[in-house]
């Protein structure tokens, strides 16, 4: 069970953050794009996200379509859809970790590092529904990849 305060928070942080960034992006219902008509069955095992390493790959794998995409003002659109898909992933990470036998401060990084993607993302997000906040695409894409490759060392392979 959590019992730190400052986890509890950072997890009901990202819960909000998730529900927004779902339910924010009016889509058609059969759109296909990853609204919320269109998630997935959240069953771990039917999806690949029973374990921590395969949920941290398709995170890699996602992570590079948004990186590639805030190259250009021209492309940001491109990642809009993996943008609102991470948030499904990211929300498997919680409940892996409690599962899992990792030493505390990988649990610690990974938490880090899973908190800094969210931010990061919904970030992007929010600038692609017009946030009117300051945005630095280079700095956001130096962010996402630091905290991505902090993730992938601090989980052991399969």
């Amino acid at each position: 069970m959590m019992t730190n305060p400052r986890w509890k928070n950072a997890t009901l942080s990202l819960s909000a953050l998730m529900l927004v960034m779902l339910v924010g992006c009016p889509q058609p219902p059969d759109s296909g794009s990853g609204g919320v008509s269109a998630l997935p069955d959240q069953s771990s095992d039917a999806h690949g996200h029973d374990d921590l390493p395969s949920v941290i790959s398709q995170l890699a794998e996602m992570n590079v379509t948004i990186v590639e995409a805030l190259g250009s003002s021209d492309t940001y659109e491109d990642a809009h859809g993996s943008l609102h898909d991470v948030g499904h992933l990211l929300g498997h990470i919680p409940d892996l970790l409690e599962a899992s036998d990792l030493p505390d401060d990988k649990k610690q990084i990974i938490k880090d590092s899973a908190a800094e993607l969210f931010e990061g993302y919904g970030s992007f997000d929010e600038h692609l529904h017009g946030s009117e906040d300051d945005f630095d695409a280079d700095a956001l894409a130096d962010t996402l990849n630091n905290a991505m490759a902090a993730l992938r060392d601090a989980v052991p392979s399969q």
